[in-house]
């Protein structure tokens, strides 16, 4: 079971399929534990304290978690689970209780017996629990936060990976953005179920394709599916004030003339934090180019070169660099069906003209209130 996840502990299936498979893990954790007088734990293991932490460490912002893969919209970790692993690992568990909200009477069963008797392994070294970022290199995941106590509350989700991931979405190179509560550029997260789902016409759905996500389109191209399509980690610098994410992508794309995409995230703290995702392309003969966002909310422009995307209370303004080519953009309704209350809304932005080269950059910034 624990092969499933990466050294560093990241589940690529989300935190719903965290709360189904680790829920279980933790169920037949206590009844060997306790069946044993403590001889048998496999809890204190740290190739299974990894993938424990994930309920922290997958937090963007308090109560936000990612929705990759096939996750739902607003899942979080189990409180009954979270409060578990705290308890046992010696961290603070916060709101969360062995009496809380739970939906598998087995496990509420168990754990509801347990509260005030739980044996903690091991104080752990806090800098697992970093407030500025969460890194898991085996999952090519970073999420990068600004400073606890700085406005705005400004957050992000930076993806790599792969593209034969357990519940996949070919997503390499796909990013979210939190602002105070909201995701405003978002993973859509999975569809509703259905033959196809699990089929081989699983990526005809645009929400599970690149289409439903913010990368790139390369000659007409979404992104193939496979574990070659990958986004290489090429640099991470990591500081007080920002945090640099470069991922080479260009193996995503079945593209011939492809000669080089590499997408850097730069994520910049402070009074006016930002992201910054910029695409550097080559090609040996000139193919079309772009790029894309996806949100829930509402979209409009602001000027030549700049958008507006608001969801719930939060706005962030994407100022676009093209480097002075001619661009269009054009936003368009993911018509699937898909658990969140409203459908995603892809937006666009293509060159005009085919291109040999160039850097594309996309600026995004909360909005003041």
């Amino acid at each position: 079971f624990l092969s499933g996840f990466t050294p560093d502990g990241y589940c690529a299936e989300g935190v719903g399929y965290w709360n189904y498979g680790f829920g279980h893990f933790i169920l037949l954790t206590e009844i060997l534990r306790q069946s044993t007088g403590g001889k048998i734990d496999l809890l204190d293991d740290e190739k299974a304290i990894a993938p424990a932490l994930f309920c922290k460490r997958s937090e963007i912002l308090p109560g936000i978690y990612p929705t990759i893969s096939d996750c739902s919209p607003g899942s979080h970790p189990s409180a009954q689970l979270t409060a578990y692993v705290c308890g046992r690992l010696g961290l603070d568990a916060g709101q969360n209780s062995l009496l809380g909200e739970g939906n598998d009477l087995s496990l509420t069963l168990m754990l509801s017996s347990l509260a005030g008797n739980l044996p903690a392994i091991s104080k752990l070294d806090a800098a697992r629990d970093n407030p500025l970022r969460s890194f898991f290199p085996g999952g090519g995941v970073l999420l990068s936060r600004n400073a606890p106590a700085a406005k705005p509350v400004f957050a992000v989700e930076l993806k790599g990976g792969n593209n034969n991931e357990p519940h996949n979405h070919n997503d390499v190179g796909s990013f979210s953005v939190v602002v105070g509560r909201d995701m405003v550029v978002c993973d859509p997260g999975g569809e509703v179920y259905t033959k196809r789902t699990f089929s081989a016409h699983r990526y005809d759905s645009k929400v599970l394709s690149s289409f439903g996500h913010a990368v790139p389109v390369i000659a007409g191209q979404l992104q193939k599916t496979g574990a070659e399509a990958r986004g290489v980690i090429l640099e991470t610098n990591f500081t007080a004030a920002a945090d640099t994410f470069k991922l080479d992508i260009r193996s995503a794309y079945a593209v011939a003339d492809l000669q080089k995409l590499e997408r850097t995230f730069i994520f910049q703290r402070g009074a006016t934090p930002s992201l910054e995702v910029r695409d550097e392309v080559k090609f040996a003969a000139p193919e079309t180019f772009e790029t894309a966002l996806v949100t829930w909310g509402a979209v409009k422009s602001t000027g030549p070169d700049t958008l507006e995307i608001t969801d719930g209370g939060s706005t962030v303004r994407v100022t676009i660099d093209t480097q002075g080519r001619e661009f269009k953009w054009r936003q368009e309704i993911i018509d699937e069906d898909v658990q969140s209350k409203r459908k995603p809304v892809r937006v666009g932005i293509a060159l005009d003209s085919k291109i040999s080269g160039g850097v594309i950059t996309l600026r995004i910034a909360p909005v003041a209130e």
